[in-house]
């Protein structure tokens, strides 16, 4: 009546070991369902629980971004934009610190999306410096003619073995 039952026998000398593993403490029918019912009635709570926990760590995440890019791309970043981003990023850690999931959830959303401005006007910045066609411009007429070579010419496939 145990969870494990294992035996091992050396064949040289006849001797057989068993182990058996049993469970710490029965649990009755009666307990189990209990449990069962307990953890319906807080299905709710949890849930929530969970929310909030995610929640939190999804605004601690999004912070830490938020910083290493500042870090990273601030001399870009004009006085004005990094002073909306301060502000944004004050919001999400009272939200943080003291909000519900769904007001966190709100400030992350919308320092995300000063978040996302600044990263397009970086690449736009650095693709105006590049002259922006340059990168772009050759790259349909190679496959043209990649394209039209292949056509030109007969292929056959075959399969060979080496012989020695």
């Amino acid at each position: 009546n145990g969870i494990v039952h294992v035996s091992a026998k050396d064949l040289g000398t006849g001797k057989e070991q068993r182990i058996k593993i049993t469970g710490s403490g029965q649990l009755s029918k009666d307990e189990i369902e209990r449990m069962k019912e307990e953890a319906k009635k807080h299905e709710a709570e949890d849930a929530q629980r969970k929310a909030d926990i995610d929640a939190h760590n999804n605004a601690e995440a999004v912070l830490f971004q938020t910083k290493k890019v500042l870090e990273e791309f601030g001399d870009k970043v004009d006085a004005d934009t990094k002073k909306k981003i301060d502000g944004k990023v004050k919001e999400l850690e009272e939200a943080n610190a003291s909000g519900t999931a769904d007001e966190i959830t709100k400030k992350i959303d919308a320092l995300n999306k000063v978040m996302q401005e600044i990263g397009s006007k970086i690449y736009q910045d650095a693709a105006a410096k590049q002259g922006g066609a340059g990168a772009t411009g050759n790259s349909g007429s190679r496959d043209d003619d990649h394209n039209d070579h292949n056509h030109n010419e007969k292929v056959v496939d075959a399969e060979f073995k080496e012989k020695k």
